[in-house]
């Protein structure tokens, strides 16, 4: 009889949907062999219980009840690995999954004849089956999640990717158009720092749109880092030079020791980090 219906459970399980059809099949089988009224709660992936539980009420029957105090039944199985909390209404076996739990049976408080050995071992085993079945459930989940996960990754970083590379091409007309009218005006008349503004800028973005890229190719891990030694004064010196033509308001200061400081590194990823920072320090801070 308890071989019988443990591998009925079993076959069940494996139809099951998500964890509440498990939960359902579950309290159909348990009621029907063991107690009658059984009951289960789930728990999110989070580990807390969920707010309704399932129980069956008479033959091919069930309803969702709401749970009474949800907390204080977490709190009341904490540290339990085996065996049962007795309530005032249910008898809560907890339902342990590999890294978490994952749900709690209820078996009626009030019974007519207490549940006896072989009840309770068939009961463990089916507890255990449950547990299985819905511990594949969470494990295919997060699969499928992390799928959809590194798809959605794979995707942004060919939109952002083809969106760089479509802007590389104007932008270089842009720097080179730039570039020489600035070596055709004079100094001294006023488009000229117009031009030279929007060389700066043109700079900029085109130093952004390498920088998306650079990302790109980290996260698909083709990025080539050139690291070679570099004087950190010349580095953070040319990002805090650029940053303060292109925000004149602001008093863009940076501090280097003394002595020749040579450090190895990719000068034009750092140049862009160094970039990143101050940028952020002047979104926060007032101007002068």
């Amino acid at each position: 009889m308890e071989t019988k219906a443990l591998y009925a459970l079993t076959n069940h399980l494996t139809d099951a949907a998500d964890i509440h059809d498990i939960a359902a099949i579950a309290v159909s089988a348990i009621s029907e062999v063991i107690c009658e009224k059984t009951g289960c709660l789930c728990f999110d992936e989070n580990g807390m219980p969920e707010k309704t539980f399932i129980q069956q009420v008479s033959k091919g029957k069930q309803i969702r009840w709401e749970a009474a105090d949800p907390e204080g039944i977490l709190r009341s199985i904490e540290g339990l690995r085996t065996g049962s909390i007795i309530g005032g209404e249910f008898q809560d076996w907890p339902i342990y999954g590999r890294d978490s739990t994952l749900g709690i049976l209820r078996i009626p408080s009030k019974l007519e004849q207490p549940l006896n050995k072989s009840q309770i071992r068939l009961l463990h085993a089916m507890i255990e089956s449950v547990a299985l079945a819905m511990d594949r459930f969470r494990s295919a989940q997060e699969r499928i999640r992390s799928r959809e996960e590194t798809e959605q990754e794979r995707y942004r970083s060919n939109l952002l990717r083809s969106i760089s590379h479509d802007l590389r091409t104007p932008l270089s007309g842009i720097l080179g158009a730039t570039e020489m009218l600035t070596s055709m005006t004079n100094k001294e008349d006023r488009r000229y720092a117009i031009i030279k503004g929007i060389e700066d800028d043109a700079h900029w973005l085109y130093s952004l749109v390498e920088n998306v890229l650079s990302l790109t190719r980290l996260q698909d891990g083709k990025l080539v880092i050139n690291k070679q030694p570099e004087a950190v004064e010349e580095v953070l010196g040319g990002a805090v030079d650029y940053m303060s033509r292109r925000y004149p308001a602001y008093d863009i200061e940076a501090q280097t020791p003394e002595e020749l400081l040579m450090v190895p590194m990719d000068a034009k990823l750092i140049n862009q980090v160094f970039i990143n920072l101050i940028e952020n320090a002047v979104q926060y801070t007032p101007s002068r």
